[in-house]
Order: structure tokens, then C-alpha cells, then sequence
């Protein structure tokens, strides 16, 4: 429901610079998220759950973008979790820090 209130809210001109929303376009949507579920958020907390959400949607649009080569990974529909070969987890493994070493 937050990011259905937040593209109306883009949808309806509540742009700043960068796409990014408008202080009154945050205000909305409190209200609109208020007058749907009965919970009160802050502005602020708004503003964090859409950084956090578009930061991770960021990543897995990078992830995900085969222009810069395959990636070998794929998302699996029905069970919800990335899959990938594991050839690719071989390589994942070599170039990250073990957690033993942190």
C-alpha cells in the first residue's frame, strides 16, 4: 500500500528535483497511509522506507541488468529466492571476505 500511496503521490506532480518527493507529497501520504490502516508515521519514517526500499531496488535492478554481461543469477518465482549456478556462488565465494577474518 506505501508504494501504491507513493506513485500516486510522483503520478500527481509531487516532484522535486531529481524525482525525488516533495515534503508535501510525503505529508499525503501519511495521511492517505493513516486513513487506510490506522497507523500514524512520520514524515520522517516515510522518508526512510522509501530511501531504504529504492536503495534496495537499486541493487537488484543492478543485479539483475545482463547489458553488462551475464550475471548468472535469476529470481525464482515460486519459492521467492535468487538462484544462481554454482559456478557463480564458486566465484562469490572466492572474492568475498570470510567472516572468520573480519
Amino acid at each position: 500500500m506505501f508504494l501504491q500511496l507513493v506513485v500516486k503521490e510522483l503520478d500527481s506532480g509531487f516532484k522535486g528535483s531529481f524525482n525525488t518527493m516533495t515534503m508535501h507529497g510525503y505529508r499525503a501520504i501519511a495521511k492517505a497511509f493513516e486513513e487506510r490502516t490506522h497507523k500514524v508515521h512520520e514524515v520522517k519514517q516515510l522518508q526512510n522506507k522509501y530511501a531504504s526500499l529504492k536503495k534496495d531496488w537499486q541493487s537488484w535492478s543492478r543485479l539483475m541488468d545482463s547489458r553488462h554481461g551475464p550475471t548468472g543469477i535469476s529470481y525464482n518465482e515460486g519459492t521467492g529466492l535468487i538462484q544462481a549456478s554454482d559456478d557463480w556462488w564458486a566465484h562469490y565465494e572466492k572474492v568475498t571476505i570470510p567472516y572468520s577474518s573480519l
